[in-house]
């Protein structure tokens, strides 16, 4: 007994014997329950404990040998085994709460992944680091390659054209404009308004490729979140992913809607008023900054009704009117290049130009869908046999005609519910002036 008592006090004064208290202990810690119950946890007895031990302080041999006995695999299996189970619980854990917290998460994740892919698509430098906010809002970034809108796509708007050229495009394009005099750096605000239908949005995204800036389509929907502080920290990911990534034009369509004027509006909510005073204080940020190639273009339909501190920020303002007839000619020839058209368009196109007053870029459009549509129609019905076939032999013979496109101006006459299209424009095409402190 003396014998066993002197083995058992030497071998709890050994190093490893205090490593597998500690051990213990910890378990026993993590899991609330004394250290007793966490070694009977383990299936191992006092005895079993310290032969282990005690085999462990001696030889390397020894030590080998004890890992070999069934109390030394039990507590091993068994630690690991606790150890595993308290680690996934952990996981599970905190992959729920991140639901909770967030339920929209799965929607933000599929916006990262969105994101990296356009990323690699533009050729973005690896070396730099966005942050998950900027993460979600790169999802609506678009590389100039990937517009579809250039300047050949617009007609009857050379003017407007041409002061966006040499406002805009030039100084992001050549950026060696602005170091050489301050006159010519790119203005940090562009703002189009005009009736709608007119091309707006089309410019902006065609001045976006010929500047060689990605384009970045601001939605709504990206900047407010329903919880508090989130809507800020989104309007800072937004300017500072333009920095990242510039040049940039940052377009927000809709201005009056998000950037409306608080007066006449008698105050809005108290988020959504942090959220546009976030906006223009990094705005403001941009202003200050000279080597900046972010630019903010904003559209409207209603310029009156955007804030007078917006239209501050907003020095390049560009009329973006209903086309007169000389502009309406010139869209219908852009919209027909390359259709397949009868021989008595071309002569005969001022005649439409001439019937359609008051119609804009975008009602030129579906009057052209519906010469093609009508004519289409008239093919079928003249077309025997199978349906099939008819369609094959209405695909070789459809060409819009002079008629085709007289008769689509007129269905658009009568859909428009009044008597003449001109009375369109005077009751469309009225902005109102800018109220200035």
């Amino acid at each position: 007994k003396l014998l066993q008592d002197h083995y058992i006090s030497v071998v709890k004064s050994s190093p490893a014997y205090q490593q597998v208290q500690e051990a213990l202990a910890s378990v026993a810690s993590y899991l609330g329950i004394n250290k007793g119950d966490a070694a009977a946890a383990a299936g191992i007895s006092t005895t079993a404990a310290t032969a282990m031990v005690a085999s462990n302080g001696r030889g390397g041999a020894s030590r080998w040998a004890a890992l070999n006995t069934p109390e030394t695999r039990r507590l091993l299996l068994s630690l690991a085994g606790t150890g595993l189970s308290v680690l996934v619980a952990w996981l599970v854990l905190r992959r729920l709460l991140s639901e909770l917290a967030d339920p929209a998460s799965k929607d933000h994740a599929a916006a990262k992944q969105a994101a990296a892919r356009i990323l690699r698509s533009i050729g973005a430098d690896p070396s730099v680091r966005l942050t998950d906010y900027e993460l979600v809002l790169a999802a609506d970034l678009v590389d100039p390659a990937g517009l579809d809108a250039t300047w050949a796509d617009i007609g009857g708007l050379d003017e407007a054209i041409a002061e966006l050229r040499e406002s805009v495009v030039l100084p992001l394009r050549h950026p060696r404009l602005a170091e050489r005099s301050r006159l010519l750096q790119p203005p940090k605000g562009v703002l189009l308004y005009g009736p709608p239908g007119c091309g707006k949005t089309l410019i902006a995204k065609a001045t976006a490729k010929a500047a060689g800036a990605r384009f970045l389509n601001v939605r709504l929907s990206s900047l407010f979140d329903k919880w508090v502080g989130e809507s800020e920290k989104r309007v800072e990911a937004l300017f500072s992913l333009a920095q990242k990534l510039q040049p940039v034009i940052v377009f927000v369509d809709e201005l009056d809607s998000f950037l409306g004027n608080r007066d006449r509006m008698g105050g809005g909510h108290e988020c959504s008023e942090k959220v546009k005073t976030q906006f223009m204080t990094f705005w403001d940020g941009l202003l200050t900054r000279s080597d900046s190639r972010v630019v903010v273009m904003g559209a409207t339909n209603r310029r009156h009704a955007v804030d007078a501190a917006i239209l501050r920020r907003l020095p390049c303002q560009v009329r973006i009117g209903l086309p007169d007839e000389a502009q309406r000619l010139r869209i219908l020839e852009v919209l027909l290049a390359g259709e397949p058209i009868g021989g008595d368009v071309a002569a005969g196109l001022n005649r439409v130009a001439a019937a359609t007053p008051g119609l804009s870029g975008s009602d030129l459009r579906e009057l052209c869908r519906l010469a093609a549509v009508g004519r289409l129609r008239r093919v079928l019905a003249e077309a025997q046999g199978d349906a099939d076939a008819a369609v094959e032999a209405a695909v070789s013979q459809h060409a819009v005609g002079l008629d085709d496109l007289l008769a689509a101006a007129e269905r658009l006459r009568i859909a428009s519910g009044v008597g003449d299209l001109g009375s369109a424009s005077s009751s469309v095409d009225v902005i109102a002036p800018c109220p200035v402190d």
